[in-house]
């Protein structure tokens, strides 16, 4: 999902980006990205998909507690507990679409009180080749980025306990 133009608020904006079909048994899972600039959803990998309300159910790629799921009349965007419900920051009523990338709907957007404007910069689509390809060297980067901050400080780790343990063993043995 990628919007553009109107401000959205935090919770409805945390929404957008890519996202991945949640799979009972796991094949390959393409990333999925929305219109322009980012994400939005999609995907079609072999396997069996978990569905909510007899359609697939995405994840959000970076925000661990987002999915895209349909309520039986919506498509929502929304926390893992209320999956299939009519809760959620962002909502595309198009219950003729099997997945939201196929809608020509426009999505609407919580505003955090009691409306839900239409947010018309709000696109849903399935990703080129080339984005999953970056999106899988972005996330392996990343992935090696962690592991060599994580080891420098198991590093910086050890040594602050030798110069410790050491300094303590001399104080004993003088």
């Amino acid at each position: 999902l990628l919007g553009g133009g109107r401000k959205l608020p935090p919770e409805a904006a945390a929404c957008l980006g890519w996202y991945n079909l949640v799979h009972e048994s796991p094949p390959p899972s393409p990333a999925v990205g929305g219109g322009g600039a980012g994400g939005g959803a999609g995907g079609g990998a072999a396997g069996i998909h978990k569905q909510v309300n007899a359609r697939p159910v995405w994840k959000h790629a970076t925000h661990e507690d987002r999915y895209l799921a349909f309520d039986g009349v919506a498509w929502l965007a929304q926390e893992r507990v209320n999956l299939g419900r009519a809760d959620g920051w962002l909502e595309l009523f198009d219950a003729g679409c099997v997945s939201p990338d196929q809608s020509r709907q426009v999505w609407n957007a919580s505003d955090g009180k009691d409306g839900w404007p239409a947010q018309p910069t709000i696109t849903c689509r399935r990703p080129t080749d080339a984005e999953v390809t970056a999106e899988a060297v972005a996330a392996s980067l990343l992935a090696e980025e962690e592991e060599a901050s994580a080891r420098s400080a198991r590093r910086k780790a050890t040594k602050k306990g030798k110069k410790k343990r050491g300094g303590g063993a001399e104080r004993e043995a003088q």
